[in-house]
């Protein structure tokens, strides 16, 4: 007997923002990894860290507290300045949760091509919403 994984639906809205999300943190480790390898233990400033928070709130958002790669941790402080290997070991780990997030969320067309499961089993035609409007439940419990 095979076991069958069930699919998690998305819908088109959250499905971009995952998209925004991941890309944007993936360029932001791009850059930390750079800097990473120049001077690993230098603080970054304030301005890349307000910037590495805002795209850690908004992974935080559609990760469930269970999906998150560290459970004590949401953002860095202010307090206790990240260095840049701190902030690529952090992105880095977000970036392979953000992944295996959107493996329980897409299909394969059994050759090599991934679709997202959009709710109701079909992908909407023509359907545009605003990354930046994005209902409030389309973000609880991580779903």
């Amino acid at each position: 007997m095979s076991i069958v994984k069930v699919k998690k639906t998305v819908t088109v809205g959250r499905a971009a923002f995952w998209d925004r999300v991941k890309s944007q943190l993936k360029d932001l480790e791009t850059e930390m990894a750079s800097l990473s390898k120049k001077k690993p233990d230098g603080p970054i400033n304030k301005f890349k860290l307000s910037l590495i928070n805002e795209k850690l709130v908004q992974a935080n958002q559609i990760l469930s507290k269970d999906e998150r790669p560290f459970a004590d941790f949401e953002i860095f402080t202010e307090d206790a300045i990240p260095t840049n290997s701190d902030v690529v070991i952090v992105i880095t780990q977000y970036l392979n949760r953000l992944e295996s997030w959107r493996t329980d969320h897409v299909q394969s067309d059994g050759y090599t091509a991934t679709v997202w499961n959009y709710e109701g089993d079909t992908e909407p035609e023509n359907e545009e919403e605003d990354d930046d409007e994005i209902e409030d439940d389309d973000f609880e419990d991580g779903k």
